[in-house]
């Protein structure tokens, strides 16, 4: 059962009731998983209300016809609240029933929704597709910022704003980082709009050496397993490489407009996006929207899977099938193990452009943009 609700005043106590919540067993019953949702939202509450922003708990319109979460009111602006602690990423039309509730209110309220399942991976590129914006994407990697992090919910609300509103970013992706160097001196910023201290940045590496860009959560886990052991098979000097997920396949272009305000003019870049039957079209796609002079692009077709085609497992179909996704990261470990990185260098261009990119070396190709097609193997 999730813990019972007590005194959430201080930081301190807030961080220690979402810990209990994050530990509660996924085999829970559906009445306890109910509860907790019920109780993430005073949570969420009590944090606001901590940062001063005017929350308001969940109610219904006039005459019921809608119920909203919440709601909070920082700086002038009211924003609507959709909370959700669900197993499976929420699918779009999920939030297409809250932007609704948001577009029948006020010009210029907009909406926050929160999923600690995340969202799938054509959720947010089919918010911002031809329409106007007026919702924000928050997930666990969010909550856990804001929440255990301290960095507090203003200041990552303020950071996805700006996406928002100067790169149309619904979600500012959440990243990881591989073969990271431990910083001897680091350094801070001071926000002072928010009263905190953000940004911690090692001094002697003040940016990666590569930012590779994905679709999402899962390519992102594949990739990193692989980077880390291509660096160890070719006892690489420390490198620091970002992986980060962009919720989408036309966002990974996108999300390069806000690496100006993060990373040098040079940073490099890898693009990495599903081909889907049309590699050119991917590509034309991605150079008609990315916002940086040195990257290169990396197109396994169908997906990323493709690297895979020698193994027993249909990872597109268990992804589907497989709930908890845990089964799925076990077959995914063990072939990355497995993998012949010598034979698949020689025979597919996007896997070659990947390798590369890790190691900080020129592809072998004059191509800048690699490219391939491999055809999965029968099943």
């Amino acid at each position: 059962m999730p813990p019972k609700t007590t005194d959430l005043s201080t930081p301190e106590a807030i961080q220690a009731f979402y810990l209990r919540l994050l530990a509660l067993p996924e085999k829970s019953r559906a009445r306890g998983k109910r509860r907790r949702g019920y109780q993430f939202q005073n949570l969420i509450a009590a944090a606001l209300a901590l940062e001063k922003l005017e929350p308001r708990t969940s109610y219904k319109t006039v005459k019921g016809a809608e119920e909203i979460d919440g709601s909070f009111f920082p700086d002038g602006t009211v924003f609507l609240i959709e909370a959700k602690w669900h197993a499976e990423p929420l699918p779009a039309s999920t939030l297409y029933m809250f932007k609704g509730k948001i577009d029948g209110k006020l010009v210029g309220t907009l909406g926050v929704f929160i999923s600690m399942s995340g969202y799938s991976k054509a959720a947010a590129d089919a918010l911002t597709f031809g329409k106007n914006i007026n919702l924000i994407l928050f997930d666990r990697p969010d909550m856990d910022a804001a929440i255990l992090g301290g960095e507090g919910f203003r200041a990552v609300l303020k950071r996805k704003l700006r996406d928002a509103a100067e790169a149309g970013i619904v979600q500012t992706p959440s990243s990881n980082d591989v073969g990271r160097v431990m910083p001897t001196v680091e350094t801070a910023r001071y926000d002072a709009s928010t009263d905190r201290v953000l940004d911690v940045v090692a001094a002697p590496r003040s940016s990666p050496d590569l930012v590779i860009v994905c679709e999402g959560d899962t390519d992102r886990t594949i990739l990193s397993m692989l980077s880390e052991r291509i660096l160890a098979d070719n006892k690489s000097p420390p490198r620091w490489i970002k992986i980060i997920t962009a919720m989408g396949k036309r966002p990974v272009a996108r999300v390069t407009r806000t690496f100006q305000y993060h990373y040098p003019e040079n940073v490099s870049a890898l693009l990495i996006v599903d081909g889907d039957g049309d590699i050119e079209g991917s590509l034309e796609m991605l150079e008609s929207e990315v916002a940086v002079k040195n990257w290169r692009a990396s197109i396994p077709d169908p997906g990323i899977e493709a690297w895979f085609a020698d193994f027993d497992f249909r990872p597109m179909r268990m992804r589907r099938q497989e709930k908890s996704g845990v089964g799925v990261m076990s077959e995914f470990q063990k072939a990355v193990k497995k993998l012949d990185i010598e034979k698949l260098l020689k025979s597919d261009q996007s896997f070659a452009a990947f390798h590369s990119a890790v190691l900080g070396t020129e592809p072998d190709t004059e191509k800048k943009h690699s490219r391939s097609r491999r055809r999965l193997a029968s099943p």
